[in-house]
């Protein structure tokens, strides 16, 4: 299979599954392309317009804001990697996955940019502290809410799973 396809490919693949004469499976065979893709290029035209679909750079700089926003979006709403994907209007929900598998690993801290290298120390050092000290509050209470989240996913799964929840009919 390809790896790149134009923004006409793209498109046409798009048309082609809106036309609703064929499946997602039978766009990406007739197209040459995995199923994913197709639900992915389709839910990012429905979602963003044509210009979704354009070929991005080969890499594109995100901020740790925004990753953080997007594992933070992931978390809240329970969304898939290609529904988070699609939502910010990435285009592969692969790196959804890779930005949450960094940050489970190494929390925030694996988002800053090897470019940027060891900070150099300001003037004043009191203020410095101060501001550590704010960023690792912040990063644990995130860490915390995303356990809490997690447990609270958890729970609410195996109470839906539970036989004491469902009523019998006789």
């Amino acid at each position: 299979m390809r790896k790149r396809f134009s923004l006409e490919e793209k498109y046409q693949a798009v048309l082609l599954y809106l036309s609703g004469r064929y499946s997602y499976r039978e766009v990406a065979k007739q197209t040459n392309v995995d199923t994913k893709s197709v639900i992915m290029w389709v839910a990012l035209y429905q979602r963003h317009g044509k210009e979704a679909l354009n070929p991005k750079r080969s890499f594109t700089f995100y901020e740790t804001a925004f990753k953080l926003d997007v594992l933070k979006y992931r978390t809240e709403t329970n969304a898939s990697y290609i529904q988070t994907a699609v939502h910010f209007n990435l285009t592969s929900p692969y790196t959804v996955q890779r930005w949450e598998e960094r940050f489970k690993k190494a929390g925030s801290d694996a988002f800053v940019s090897k470019k940027e290298g060891p900070t150099t120390m300001p003037k004043n050092r009191n203020t410095n502290e101060k501001d550590k000290n704010d960023m690792a509050a912040e990063i644990e209470r995130l860490r915390m809410e995303v356990a809490y989240l997690k447990k609270l996913n958890a729970l609410v799964q195996n109470k839906e799973k539970s036989p004491l929840n469902k009523t019998k009919h006789k």
